[in-house]
């Protein structure tokens, strides 16, 4: 089982991967990272967590009312610890990334479905248009990620 503490440095390197690695021909919002990528951020470091580390993550998709409708949002949950490497895309949050076993940013959103983590190249089914396939962004991210968290 891994701690909050080790849990935030694969975090952060998750993040800082999404951030260094060029996403232009990859699939859905990545390319715009990290604004509404927070299902794609999900299923990455989800993927990591389960197959690579041996967790058992959640992904949490949820809701909150806001001035134009609903905003969706997806986090990680795995040992009762929340992480979220795209809460910034919502101006009331302040953080990039969020490990935690108690967020009242989170507590303000409306859980509408666990989902279990599925692996990556279940995606890779789908016709995004793009060049990039998401095992190979996958593939990209965990190569920044197993250098410097081994």
């Amino acid at each position: 089982m891994y701690d909050i503490n080790k849990l935030l440095i694969i975090a952060n390197e998750f993040r800082s991967a999404f951030e260094e690695t060029d996403l232009s021909e990859a699939p859905g919002f990545l390319p715009g990272f990290p604004e509404g990528c927070c299902s794609w951020a999900s299923y990455m470091i989800g993927n990591y967590l389960k197959y690579e580390l041996g967790l058992n993550p959640i992904e949490i998709q949820a809701e909150r009312d806001a001035y134009d409708g609903n905003d969706p949002h997806s986090w990680i949950v795995v040992n009762n610890i929340i992480i979220d490497i795209t809460s910034d895309e919502f101006d009331d949050s302040n953080e990039k990334v969020v490990v935690s076993s108690n967020s009242e940013w989170h507590k303000g959103w409306e859980v509408v479905k666990e989902a279990e983590i599925v692996k990556i190249n279940e995606y890779d089914k789908i016709d995004y248009g793009k060049k990039l396939k998401p095992t190979d962004v996958y593939n990209m991210l965990t190569e920044r990620v197993r250098y410097k968290c081994t």
